[in-house]
């Protein structure tokens, strides 16, 4: 019997909010420097074996497994811990008991892309695996004041789908913030693009409204 593997795109993207921390480390507000941001913290990664940091109360490992040129393999585990009963000769004494369920991780290092694989039992939510690995990179990243936001890849339709039963929608809030992907390349990049050039914004937010 086949076995059916289910995986979910995200795509991360690097944070300077501080320009000036940037240049003072040597790098300009570009992707490809940004994106060496990245990277760099999969060279750690690679080197170290295995980071972990607490998410809502419980602890995290983003453990490394193997790399195929630009493609990086991890494991994204999650202690789990249990209460155990053992029987002595004399009484029954309570311990606790740990072990770490595991899902599969893909990460595109040039695209800065993940392909996250989702298993129920472990997260029940397939969009907190890209909340929980967003934790475990900005502890890393928080030593050069960067962060990154790891945000699900959805397809248009997806989106319109939001909007289907309700006819009467009147304020639409968008926080976008400047990419730093070599693919990204369409009318919304370049506007941003523009904003951080023009007047060194990294976030934008745009507000459509109508006051009837």
């Amino acid at each position: 019997m086949e076995e059916t593997i289910e995986f979910y795109g995200f795509r991360g993207n690097i944070i300077f909010p501080d320009q000036v921390t940037l240049f003072s480390l040597g790098f300009e507000n570009k992707s490809k420097d940004k994106n060496q941001v990245f990277k760099n913290f999969f060279e750690d990664l690679k080197e170290n074996g295995r980071v972990d940091s607490e998410y809502q109360t419980r602890r995290y490992y983003l453990i490394f497994i193997n790399q195929y040129d630009s493609i990086v393999h991890c494991q994204l585990a999650r202690e789990r811990i249990s209460d155990k009963y053992e029987m002595t000769e004399e009484k029954i004494v309570g311990t606790k008991d740990k072990d770490y369920p595991f899902i599969n991780v893909f990460i595109e290092l040039e695209t800065q892309k993940f392909l996250i694989e989702y298993k129920s039992t472990i997260f029940e939510n397939y969009s907190t695996c890209g909340d929980v690995i967003q934790n475990i990179m900005n502890k890393y990243l928080k030593a050069i004041d960067a962060t990154i936001d790891i945000n699900q890849i959805i397809e248009e339709q997806e989106f319109w789908n939001f909007f289907e039963n309700d006819n009467e929608v009147k304020n639409l809030n968008f926080s976008l913030t400047v990419p730093n992907l070599f693919d990204a390349s369409n009318d919304a990049t370049n506007f941003l693009n523009d904003a951080r050039d023009n007047v060194g914004a990294s976030n934008v937010s745009l507000n459509f409204s109508n006051s009837e």
